[in-house]
């Protein structure tokens, strides 16, 4: 079955004619609709639709899958993520879904990229690892009233911008890169992670 039409083709394909409306006389609503559907399919196909002429709920749990497991560790931008599902879509002989429910299967399969990766990653985290990482988030010297008296956590300097070089800053930022380094995360720990997803630093860093 043709997934793309023109809107003559439409016109000219999908329109009851007259004797074809009388078979239509003694049904209403959406039995009528139903019935039209089936006779102008088996007009144009010489058959029933079969269930993979209709997306069903296991074919957008499929394609969250396969976008989640093949596309999103490689594309970022939404517009790729929807051209490669309506694609796969093509390749698949599957019913395209509508523009919302399009855009709720990549919310879906981002998610689930998301979560995954994480997944994997603390797999790969040693527990000494994952203490280290928790005092770069953790801020040094919290003000005794309970506010964060203005102080950073070391997350927070390495995200800021190292400013113009002098000897000062390069001295400041081998001091980061040699702290970084003490967590001890082993090689590897970020694979599968989507370039962009750790440029959170800007332009430059």
């Amino acid at each position: 079955m043709r997934r793309e039409w023109e809107l003559e083709d439409l016109i000219e394909r999908w329109t009851l004619d007259e004797a074809e409306r009388e078979l239509l006389a003694n049904t209403s609503g959406a039995t009528r609709l139903g019935f039209a559907l089936l006779l102008k399919f088996f007009e144009l196909e010489a058959r029933f639709p079969r269930w993979e002429d209709v997306p069903t709920v296991a074919d957008e749990d499929k394609l969250v899958f396969w976008l989640a497991a093949e596309i999103c560790p490689l594309k970022m931008s939404r517009d790729r993520l929807r051209a490669a599902l309506l694609a796969r879509c093509r390749e698949e002989r599957i019913e395209p879904p509508r523009p919302a429910p399009i855009e709720r299967l990549l919310g879906a399969a981002e998610a689930m990229f998301e979560r995954q990766f994480t997944m994997r990653t603390l797999d790969r985290l040693s527990a000494e690892a994952v203490v280290k990482l928790e005092e770069l988030i953790a801020v040094d010297d919290p003000d005794p009233d309970g506010g964060s008296g203005g102080m950073r956590s070391f997350l927070q300097e390495l995200k800021e911008d190292p400013g113009p070089l002098q000897l000062e800053t390069l001295l400041a930022e081998i001091v980061k890169l040699e702290r970084v380094k003490a967590t001890g995360l082993p090689k590897g720990c970020s694979r599968g992670c989507r370039r962009k997803s750790w440029r959170a630093g800007g332009p430059g860093r």
